[in-house]
Formats: C-alpha cells, structure tokens, sequence
C-alpha cells in the first residue's frame, strides 16, 4: 500500500467514526455485489479480481462487518456497532463461493448471500445467455440477430433489450434465449450458479444465506399468489437445504415501487423473514424500517466515494 492510500485509509476511518458511532445514532453501510469478478456484460464497468481484493482488504480495515440478519436486529435495538457493514451478493453465482469467499475468509469478514432457490445447481441465468450470445456473436452474425430481435418486436441493443426483457415472463425470456442461440453461445462457465453443496458450505464457514425469490421474479411483474409462492417458498426451500432457519431477503432488482411494492414488504414480513434490502442508495441508521434497507452498489468502495457517502 502506498504512502497515499495509507493516509487516505486512516482519514476514511476516522471520519466514518464520527459519521458513524455505535448505538442509536449509528449509521449502517450496505454493500451490494453479484459477483467477484466482472461478467461478461459489465464489460469495462467490472472488476479484476485484483481489485475484488483491494475493495474487500479496504472495507475489513475500516469497518465492523455483520450479516444482514445480525444488522437488522441491532438496528431494532440500537445497538449497531461503530462504523457498521453489511457485504452482500446477489444470484447466487459459483464464484461467490470459488473466489469470494476465501478472500472474505482471508480479512475476516463476513457476508450475506441471497440466493434465488429455483436456480440453484442451474446452469446459467437467462441475462447472462443473452450476454454471452451478444458476446460470442460473429461479426457477420450480428445483422441476423438484430434482424431476429426486431422481428420479435424486441430493442436490438444488448442494454435496451435487457431492460425490457427482465419485466417479461420466464416463457418470453426463454423464447428469446433460446432464438439468439443460434447466433452466439450462451453457454459459459465463468458464469455458473451454485450446488446445494456450495450455498450449504457458506453456511458451514460462517456466512449468511439470504432468500432473492425462487426464480429472480420481478415482484411488480406477479400477482399476488405468484409473489406469495416466489417469496415464501424460497424461504422453505433454502432452509430445507441448508439446515436452519433463512432471515434475510433481497428484493429481485430492489427499486421501491418499480420492481417491489408495499404488498411484496407485507409478504416478506408475513413469511417470517426478520430483514430485507432493496438497491434504494443510501445508508440505514437507528430506527429505519428493517424490511426496506438500501445497498450502495460496490462501486462506491474507494475512500474518496466513500468519504461522500458520509457526508
């Protein structure tokens, strides 16, 4: 570590210790990543794994981390530690369990990981065979799977046709999968989910698994018998595999009112979950509603973002 960041580590800390005392006053950072490493849609946007490193040495060297779980009920009873952190990951990608979690071990910390319970030992999500079918297309292929997208009144942009495909059902997405698999591969083994065996393993070594629905369903897009069934029965089928009880959950997307409603918080709470995040941007304090806390996405980990987060 340079002279610099050295200095810049020591100034974050102590300015997070008066941002952010123990107790009622306290303030909790959550930090939300899906994997350690960049995917192949993140493109430039993603991280080596070098810098997955570099993040998590900084974040154990300043703060207090806990599990989602363990935050929410120091939040009920304020009782937060002093420059509190909660590390999170979504989906349920193999390398949380490859590659994060002995980096995790490695500083001593602590993550939750919410995991949709319908793909686990499940191949690939659905956005990443898109991804990896834009990715792998030949150059002279490109034409016929835009050509293909707009035939089946989709945007032909990977960003555009994203957006709109995570709002539409399992049999459209799959519909779609399955058209640009004959332009690309969509198939990759960087992108993997987890077995049974991995999610149970990062119960064993002292991390928290979360519920993210069964099938990454965008509650909005539900009725309320589906939101019902993708919400309470990813808490069931979790703790069938991992051997207790499951209290935290993750809103799929997480926006309050575009991808979540006040109903889904309802169902959340009535399916005994204790503690939920959405991705709203900001930092949780003493008092706050424990069904809705926000995340700040891992983007924000250098001491020059994180000293604005704090102010």
């Amino acid at each position: 570590m340079s002279k610099s960041n050295g200095r810049a580590r020591t100034a974050l800390k102590k300015w997070v210790d008066l941002r952010s005392p123990s107790g009622d006053d306290g303030r909790l950072l959550i930090i939300k990543y899906h994997r350690a490493e960049k995917s192949a849609h993140q493109g430039s946007g993603g991280r080596t794994l070098e810098e997955f490193d570099a993040q998590i040495e900084l974040l154990g060297s300043v703060f207090n981390t806990l599990t989602v779980a363990d935050a929410a009920q120091r939040i009920r009873t304020g009782t937060l530690p002093e420059r509190a952190l909660c590390i999170t990951f979504d989906d349920g990608y193999a390398d949380n369990y490859v590659t994060a979690l002995p980096i995790l071990e490695r500083y001593g910390l602590k993550a939750t990981f919410f995991v949709p319970s319908g793909l686990i030992e499940q191949s690939i999500m659905w956005s990443d065979q898109i991804a990896n079918a834009f990715a792998t297309a030949a150059e002279d292929g490109l034409p016929q799977m835009r050509n293909y997208l707009a035939d089946a009144g989709m945007p032909v942009r990977f960003p555009d046709l994203m957006a709109k495909l995570k709002y539409m059902s399992v049999d459209a997405q799959e519909t779609i999968v399955r058209g640009l698999s004959k332009f690309g591969n969509i198939e990759s083994d960087s992108c993997q989910l987890m077995s049974a065996d991995q999610v149970r393993g990062l119960v064993a070594r002292g991390m928290e698994v979360g519920g993210h629905t069964v099938n990454h369903t965008i509650l909005t897009n539900a009725s309320d018998e589906l939101a019902y069934d993708e919400i309470k029965n990813c808490k069931l089928q979790l703790e069938v595999i991992i051997g207790e009880p499951v209290q935290s959950f993750a809103y799929p997307n997480g926006r309050r009112d575009q991808d979540y409603s006040e109903r889904d918080v309802g169902i959340v709470r009535d399916a005994g979950f204790a503690a939920a995040v959405n991705t709203e941007f900001g930092l949780a304090r003493g008092g706050d509603h424990v069904y809705e806390l926000p995340r700040i996405p891992q983007y924000f980990i250098t001491p020059l973002r994180l000293f604005r987060v704090y102010t």
